[in-house]
């Protein structure tokens, strides 16, 4: 048998006098579901934004050693302006998973892509590249430099133009 995971709750105790007032505005809200990311359009100035906090999550969780596994717009619920990541069943360990590297890219990626359709430029090899180097302290220096160097490329691109 699998041990129990701990799992954490936020709860309110009211006094049944007022308890009646709580149920009442709790059944409408509880028939609302907050649409997944992927089924909203967004105006520019707020997909920035929201992709900002996206990866200020992904970010978060990183320093939790926790990486999503299948993140995407289908598994961010939008409401009143706001992101709330969900669906974490496929959550990987980012020090102990062999595969970790390439699950954050695909995290990252398909975040990106969402986003960039939404108008946001971004450049998701370098994001994903950036949080790796961040969150990793054994890095490979291979890849460190193999890294250096396509900076260094990209900005000599820029320079040119």
């Amino acid at each position: 048998m699998a041990a129990a995971s701990a799992r954490s709750a936020s709860v309110e105790i009211v006094p049944p006098s007022t308890s009646s007032r709580y149920q009442s505005s709790a059944r409408p809200v509880a028939t609302i579901a907050a649409p997944t990311l992927n089924s909203v359009e967004l105006e520019a100035g707020e997909a920035e934004a929201l992709f900002r906090e996206a990866l200020r999550n992904v970010d978060l969780m990183l320093s939790h050693d926790l990486i999503h596994g299948d993140l995407s717009a289908y598994n961010m619920l939008y409401w009143e302006g706001e992101i709330t990541i969900i669906d974490f069943p496929q959550v990987v360990s980012l020090h102990s998973n062999p595969r970790a590297r390439m699950i954050l890219e695909r995290d990252i990626l398909r975040t990106c892509e969402y986003f960039a359709a939404q108008g946001v430029d971004n450049d998701p090899e370098a994001i994903a590249a950036e949080l790796w180097h961040r969150h990793v302290a054994d890095i490979d220096p291979e890849d460190a430099a193999a890294d250096q160097s396509r900076l260094e490329l990209e900005l000599e691109l820029e320079l040119a133009l």
